[in-house]
């Protein structure tokens, strides 16, 4: 593991991996800490730990650049551990890392962002990390198979574990993938290029501000 990546895994299994998540009216899971019976096989929480780490080993070289998303989604970093990357990409030996499938239910997870992401984004790594500014998943109380869109707040409460990370790294540039990722990187007035999120009709806009963004960088796709 790069130097300065293994610094980060050291702090986020400090700080993040022993963090419970949050119940009541605004849940918050953390996909490296808690279990689910219902959807979690019984060490999904190492499983996910372990995945992350993968990711990260994944680089021989520091990254120049950092991607900043807004929080895992059910369907992707929720089962994975990894943002924007679902169960399914882990084992189809498509993206240049691999890893364990942490739910229980048979099938593996798809997620339409996480398959837009790398499909727009494979020709760039490993030029680029990607993080969540929320690295909990909100789910709707009593659904953890669900997204919830998260407050201000919370997503604001995390801005340290932000911070931490990108001083860690020194990124070259920062994408912002998302208003809630564009929000939290204004809070912490550090320089971003904003782009919009891939779902809901963004496919074109998300690709053209992605391939804008690394030709600025002077990164060419591979």
């Amino acid at each position: 593991m790069e130097e300065r990546i293994k610094y980060l895994w050291d702090y986020l299994s400090s700080e993040l991996f022993s963090l419970p998540g949050e119940h009541g009216s605004k849940p918050l899971f953390n996909p490296y800490f808690d279990l689910e019976p219902g959807l979690d096989q019984a060490e999904a929480d190492r499983i996910r730990r372990e995945n992350l780490r993968s990711y990260f080993t994944s680089f021989s070289q520091l990254p120049r650049t950092l991607v900043v998303g807004e929080a895992p989604g059910w369907r992707g970093c929720r089962f994975s551990g990894i943002p924007f990357t679902s169960e399914f990409q882990l084992l189809s030996g498509e993206l240049p890392f691999s890893g364990g499938i942490s739910s229980n239910s048979g099938r593996l997870k798809r997620e339409a962002s996480a398959t837009i992401f790398w499909n727009l984004m494979h020709p760039f790594y490993p030029h680029f990390l990607a993080w969540n500014c929320l690295p909990l998943h909100p789910y709707k109380p009593g659904l953890p198979a669900s997204n919830r869109h998260a407050s201000t707040r919370e997503t604001a409460h995390f801005d340290p574990i932000l911070r931490k990370f990108i001083k860690i790294l020194e990124p070259e540039g920062i994408l912002a993938v998302g208003k809630d990722a564009q929000m939290s990187l204004t809070r912490l007035s550090f320089d971003h290029t904003p782009v919009r999120h891939p779902s809901h009709g963004g496919v074109k806009t998300f690709g053209d501000g992605v391939e804008e963004f690394f030709r600025k960088m002077g990164i060419l796709p591979s």
